[in-house]
C-alpha cells in the first residue's frame, strides 16, 4: 500500500509543496529496488519532477 503524508495529505499544501509517500506492503527479497524504480517512474510519468528516494 502506498500512503501519502505531509502537506499534500493535509490542508497545508500549496502549489510548491512536495509529495511525501511511503510504501507499507511486502516486497519479495531482491525486488525492493525494482519496486521503487516502478513507483518513481510512475510518478515521473504523471508529471512529478525531482523524484527522490529516501531510505529509512
Amino acid at each position: 500500500e502506498v500512503k501519502i503524508f505531509g502537506s499534500c495529505a493535509t490542508s497545508f499544501r500549496s502549489a510548491k509543496s512536495d509529495l511525501d509517500v511511503t510504501y507499507t506492503g511486502d516486497v519479495e527479497n531482491g525486488r525492493v529496488m525494482s519496486t521503487l524504480a516502478t513507483v518513481m517512474q510512475s510518478l515521473k510519468d504523471r508529471g512529478y519532477q525531482n523524484v527522490t528516494k529516501v531510505f529509512t
